[in-house]
């Protein structure tokens, strides 16, 4: 008896729970599913875009309207992206069931996208296009005009984050130089795809001159391409090298550089710059004449448009000695009066200097033009290459001094001629060399 209660009591409560299910309490969670499935691709989804997951969160139902209101989570997949959205689901239940009335998913911007793998080797190339990098204090552009590769070495990626930072091999390959080495690329997951944010480890990029563009040229060739070349000395900036100067004016202050004059020529230092299309050169050396010595330095810029062009030079020199000491003979030329000169130098100090001034005039007329000699003193000046001696005392004195002044000897050094030029006895004009 008991047990026939039992089995009474199951097949009523079995009974009651058909009921129920029939009397409205809503779609089951499997047609749920099945109908975001089936209507949701024109709905919720993109093409291609695939479902990987449901889960109901909630339900609002109304027994007596016959609506059913079902909130949802779901998942999907579309070229290794991951979304997750809300999806609402309306229902109405009509006599022959419960039928979907509509179906909606909460706003883009609130959905969770996540990337499903790291960056791939496609969008490296792609997103590494027209970048720049740094080798060795210069900029390397990854673009048309230059032949690059790269090999991914590893990634670091943290997919929940939407990070990847790849490690990089990269060679390029310019007009002269080859540039290779690792770097970072790291990238972020924006929106629904992978952005480039920045480039960094770039030191670890080094760039060599290739061997068949190497110039590969010695101090002496340096300094047979400056040899025969025109600079005015003095000065603190490089000045051009004029190889076809006009060197007949004595009165010149050019300085043509002579190859057998030049000692000591050395390379001192070597710059590259335009990704080993410049190439400048920087020499050194001293330019010994007889009476003059001078500090040059010299700058040699090549330039590689297709092959190496003939190098820009420019130099300067700067005056660090002259030894005039001795005698220095010429002429003069006065009023009524020409005659030759003699000046006898004798170095007191570094910039300073005694002369015994001499003339001798072609005619002599006692008691108005005669021979006459005096001393004089006075400084040199390194830039103007001029000296400026106070008359002082008579060592032969004219029969009446009235027939000459004793004047100040102002006297210019030509270094285009290793001659002198300057005013004397009443300021007349003489032009003198170094005595043999």
């Amino acid at each position: 008896m008991k047990r026939k209660f039992i089995i009474f009591w199951t097949m009523i409560m079995a009974l009651f729970l058909m009921l129920t299910a029939c009397s409205g309490s809503g779609p089951k969670d499997s047609d749920v599913e099945e109908d975001i499935r089936t209507f949701g691709k024109r709905k919720i989804l993109e093409e291609n875009e695939t479902i990987t997951k449901i889960e109901i969160k909630n339900r609002d139902t109304d027994k007596k309207q016959k609506t059913d209101k079902v909130l949802t989570n779901i998942t999907t997949e579309k070229d290794d992206v991951s979304y997750e959205k809300k999806v609402t689901l309306t229902y109405h239940k009509y006599n022959n069931g419960w039928e979907v009335q509509d179906i909606y998913a909460n706003p883009p911007g609130e959905w969770v996208v996540k990337p499903l793998k790291e960056v791939s080797e496609e969008q490296i190339n792609s997103t590494l296009a027209n970048e720049s990098v740094v080798v060795d204090g210069e900029t390397w552009s990854m673009d048309e005009w230059t032949e690059y590769s790269f090999t991914v070495k590893n990634h670091k990626a943290d997919l929940n984050k939407g990070t990847d930072a790849v490690t990089v091999e990269v060679t390029l390959d310019g007009d002269v130089e080859k540039a290779s080495g690792t770097m970072t690329a790291n990238y972020e997951f924006q929106v629904d795809q992978w952005e480039l944010v920045a480039v960094t480890d770039q030191e670890e990029m080094t760039a060599e001159i290739k061997s068949d563009k190497a110039l590969n040229v010695t101090a002496d060739e340096l300094l047979d391409k400056l040899d025969g070349g025109v600079i005015v000395p003095g000065g603190d900036d490089m000045g051009y090298v004029d190889q076809e100067a006009d060197m007949d004016d004595w009165r010149s202050q050019n300085l043509q550089i002579r190859k057998a004059e030049v000692k000591g020529f050395e390379l001192k230092s070597q710059e590259t710059t335009d990704q080993g299309r410049d190439q400048i050169y920087m020499c050194s050396g001293t330019i010994e004449r007889e009476n003059v010595q001078f500090d040059l330095e010299a700058q040699f810029e090549y330039t590689y448009e297709g092959g190496w062009n003939d190098p820009m030079v420019s130099a300067k020199a700067d005056l660090t000695s002259i030894d005039i000491s001795g005698k220095w003979t010429g002429t003069y030329v006065g009023a009524g009066d020409n005659g030759k000169v003699e000046l006898d130098f004798t170095k007191e100090g570094e910039n300073e200097w005694s002369v015994i001034y001499s003339y001798y005039p072609d005619e002599i007329l006692e008691g108005i033009i005669e021979n006459g000699s005096y001393t004089a003193r006075g400084t040199f000046d390194r830039e103007s290459m001029h000296f400026n001696l106070t008359a002082g005392d008579w060592i032969l004195k004219p029969t009446d001094p009235m027939s000459f002044e004793k004047s100040d000897v102002l006297i210019y050094y030509y270094v285009g001629s290793d001659m002198m030029e300057g005013l004397g006895q009443s300021e007349n004009v003489f032009k003198i060399t170094r005595a043999e």
